[in-house]
């Protein structure tokens, strides 16, 4: 090689940060690089003869003295109920974030429904979501430099959880146990109080009352046969 030129620059082929010869040397310390995590594009020029050649380089800038914000859910509004098979996830930009990362998933951070990167898009519109009432878990990432970032996000599929004739299990209630009610509402008498595990089969329902919704239960408890109304949020 007869001279090296090197560019650093904010696009590929820019050399609006730098832009020298390097005559025959081998290495330049360049400085003035910016420090805000974004994309840094290097070309290096070769003259072989009279003919110039280059090969390009990306890299990540370094952060220092700035903090990334990462992007955080607009719409749909977390803990509500999607409308349908079909949602749009819509985002804002953050700060200093250069890619961003949709997952949705039956348990937290998982990825079993949806996964996949949205480059810079603010918005992705996500097909064949459950339509049974389940909790979906939805996790926005965000790249920063190397480092990602997340906010995690639960949301009701669209439909009815359980259906008429379903088993359903008492879970979660950190061993206060569900109550059995004589009618749909916090209001309503307690027949039974029913422990973590008590399996129930569902017997009507859903309504609506007080916040909650409410299924019509019947099975044993305490090895006596009970029926009545629970609430959703402690079944599965």
């Amino acid at each position: 090689m007869s001279e090296y030129f090197l560019y650093v620059g904010n696009q590929p082929g820019y050399n609006d940060i730098y832009g020298q010869s390097q005559g025959t040397n081998t290495s330049r310390t360049v400085s003035g690089i910016p420090t805000d995590g974004r994309t840094i594009y290097v070309r290096l020029w070769s003259k072989i003869g009279s003919s110039w050649q280059y090969r390009d380089y990306t890299y990540t800038a370094a952060l220092i003295g700035v903090t990334p914000v990462p992007a955080t859910m607009i719409s749909p509004a977390n803990g509500s109920t999607l409308s349908g098979s079909t949602v749009t996830f819509q985002w804002n930009s953050g700060s200093l974030i250069q890619e961003y990362f949709l997952t949705i998933g039956n348990s937290l951070g998982s990825n079993d429904i949806y996964g996949q990167s949205q480059g810079t898009n603010l918005s992705r519109t996500v097909t064949g979501l459950p339509t049974d009432g389940r909790t979906l878990y939805v996790r926005l990432w965000s790249r920063s430099g190397s480092t990602w970032y997340y906010r995690d996000y639960t949301y009701t599929a669209s439909g009815n959880k359980f259906y008429i004739g379903q088993y359903v299990q008492v879970y979660n209630t950190n061993g206060l146990g569900l109550n059995l009610r004589s009618c749909a509402s916090t209001s309503c008498s307690v027949i039974v109080n029913m422990p973590d595990g008590t399996v129930m089969q569902v017997i009507g329902g859903p309504s609506q009352a007080n916040g909650y919704t409410w299924w019509n239960l019947s099975g044993y408890v305490g090895g006596a046969f009970r029926s009545g109304w629970a609430v959703q949020d402690y079944l599965r």
